[in-house]
């Protein structure tokens, strides 16, 4: 088992723009954050098998290093009124996935504990959505999203099978009074069939293989306003 843990800094910066009382347009970008992570790595091996010298040596509980950049994300976001009681919104997300090519892990005073490739590409986020106020109590809002994944075939494995998905969303909110509002969302997630085609570096052997998978989120929330 391997544990670590790091502090490090990043920026954030964004600004707001309404060209007219029923236009809104919205910017945001996140930094990259470089981390250095430290910990340890501690091994359970057998006493018959740590016996033996070669291995005894190397499978030690050791101080380990990490290097990890999580990746700088921009956001633009468009909001329209058509009227006091109907608005659409539209998103997109860009996430530079590309700082992230892998995961390494090493061995105080030398020498590499592991090594994951991820290949990352970067990727692209759509969503668009609407509200209507229904009433003064009621509000009905639904949306869509396509989300890229920066996985591929060759580097994908079965830690992490994801693959592009759609978003499919829809929610309402209750003023119940002018101090309890209730809302209510339902998202339904359905993830392109993700495919496996990878050969490990120390045997070369290949795994091939074929995932499914979905997602159903409900959300229920109360605020109450003293």
């Amino acid at each position: 088992s391997i544990s670590g843990d790091d502090t490090a800094l990043g920026w954030r910066i964004g600004a707001q723009w309404r060209p007219t009382d029923r236009l809104t347009i919205g910017a945001a970008h996140r930094s990259e954050i470089d981390h250095d992570l430290v910990g340890t790595a501690d091994f359970t091996v057998p006493a018959a098998v740590a016996a033996i010298p070669t291995i005894g040596a190397t499978y030690r509980d050791v101080g380990v290093t990490a290097p990890l950049t999580t990746p700088s994300v921009t956001t633009v976001s468009v909001q329209y009124d058509f009227s006091d009681s109907f608005r659409m919104m539209a998103d997109w997300q860009g996430t530079d996935w590309h700082s992230l090519q892998a995961v390494q892990i090493f061995r105080d005073g030398g020498g590499v504990l592991g090594n994951e490739p991820f290949q990352w590409k970067d990727t692209n986020y759509y969503a668009v959505g609407a509200e209507w106020d229904f009433s003064p109590a009621f509000t009905l809002r639904a949306g869509v999203a396509r989300d890229e994944s920066p996985t591929n075939d060759t580097y994908r494995t079965p830690r992490l099978p994801d693959n592009e998905r759609m978003l499919y969303s829809i929610g309402a909110t209750w003023n119940v009074s002018e101090a309890l509002t209730v809302d209510a969302a339902y998202t339904r997630i359905s993830i392109d069939s993700p495919t496996i085609n990878n050969i490990h570096s120390s045997s070369n052997s290949t795994l091939s293989g074929r995932f499914e998978g979905h997602a159903d989120l409900i959300g229920i929330a109360a605020q109450y306003r003293f």
